[in-house]
């Protein structure tokens, strides 16, 4: 995602709960329960690192058009090395995704309790977003300075996310973290699907890193006034603000729905989450993925393992929002950590979706958290 200046709403807000379970709506019957897919994008059991190293997957040549493919071949050096890294992924694996609306109604969680267990969960959310908003703020690949510098301009004069999503959102967000001191809102999106300027992620992934010095280039924000400045003083700031004492915490969190124009609901690509209590710290790969910011951006990778535990929500409407973490980090918590708390996730192809399915249109939209 591009960096851009953020909204801060502070104080907590006294609003009614919105985290009790909702309803299991309707779902037609061969969409619903456990369904056996193959997922891409695993990386092969024996893909080992030395400590502190990332691998390189430099795809600026799907996303900088051709003279990022130019680029990419004559200039940017990692043409080696990202085919030698794609050459360590493993074919796609057989996984059981499981019907995490029935989770939800198995263990009678509220919706707070269920997202603090298991990093992600489900809400109830009706936006008067349209389909020309989701558009008009959505972000797109920017491999270099250039691109990136022009995508802010068009995202500066056009603000429907902040001055609509963001304020509908703000309580669901603090009811979900009662201990959210800050929330940072983007003035973007990233809408997938047909009209829009980004393609499913049809491979495991998570888009963070997990420790602070993996957000160099991903800083959602920094503190009010950092118009103008540029990543590193951005990243600068957020660094300071961790050191100081008026906040002890600090999450990214992703609100990923279906939006117009799809009527709905999702049954042809949905999205999976896989619980972090299920994925060993071992089996994650460091990366640094080039094609998308300017200078690159940390995220990792997945080694299968066959205890992972991979859940979707069949039939998505446009009214519900799905939650989840994407980054963490908590004072006091020593390094390198022994488990993680954010969730790898992926589209996958619903194999009893029917053929003329409608096809899937997402927005995503990420915020940063600061937590008492």
């Amino acid at each position: 995602a591009i960096v851009a200046q953020a909204i801060l709403v502070q104080g907590a807000s006294q609003v009614p709960s919105t985290c009790q379970p909702l309803p299991l709506p309707v779902v037609p019957r061969k969409m619903s329960g456990s369904v056996n897919v193959k997922l891409p994008g695993f990386f092969r059991s024996d893909t080992t690192l030395e400590p502190g190293e990332h691998l390189v997957l430099d795809f600026s040549f799907m996303s900088g058009g051709c003279s990022g493919c130019f680029k990419w071949l004559c200039g940017s050096g990692n043409v080696r090395k990202t085919l030698k890294n794609m050459g360590r992924m493993s074919p796609p694996k057989e996984v059981v995704m499981h019907d995490a609306r029935v989770l939800e109604q198995q263990e009678g969680l509220s919706k707070r309790a269920f997202f603090e267990k298991h990093g992600f969960v489900l809400l109830e959310h009706r936006t008067a977003m349209t389909a020309e908003d989701w558009l008009v703020n959505t972000t797109a690949p920017a491999p270099d300075k250039a691109s990136a510098e022009k995508l802010d301009s068009v995202l500066k004069a056009a603000p429907p996310v902040v001055e609509v999503y963001a304020k509908e959102i703000d309580p669901l967000v603090r009811d979900l973290l009662p201990s959210a001191v800050d929330v940072e809102y983007p003035r973007f999106v990233l809408r997938r699907g047909p009209g829009g300027p980004n393609n499913y992620a049809l491979s495991v992934h998570q888009d963070y890193g997990l420790y602070r010095e993996d957000m160099a280039n991903t800083v959602i924000s920094a503190k009010e006034g950092s118009e103008g400045l540029g990543q590193k003083e951005r990243y600068s700031r957020w660094l300071d603000r961790m050191a100081s004492g008026d906040a002890s915490g600090y999450t990214v969190l992703n609100l990923w729905r279906p939006v117009p124009p799809m009527e709905g609901p999702v049954s042809k690509v949905p999205l999976a989450v896989c619980d972090p209590d299920s994925v060993r710290v071992q089996d994650t790969v460091p990366q640094n993925l080039f094609g998308y910011v300017p200078g690159g951006q940390h995220t990792m990778g997945l080694k299968f393992h066959p205890d992972q535990r991979w859940y979707f929500y069949p039939q998505m409407t446009k009214d519900e929002v799905l939650v989840h973490r994407q980054f963490h980090w908590q004072k006091g918590i020593p390094e390198p950590y022994d488990r993680i708390q954010t969730v790898f996730h992926t589209a996958f192809e619903h194999p009893g979706a029917p053929p003329n399915a409608e096809k899937r249109t997402s927005s995503e939209y990420r915020i940063g958290v600061w937590t008492r």
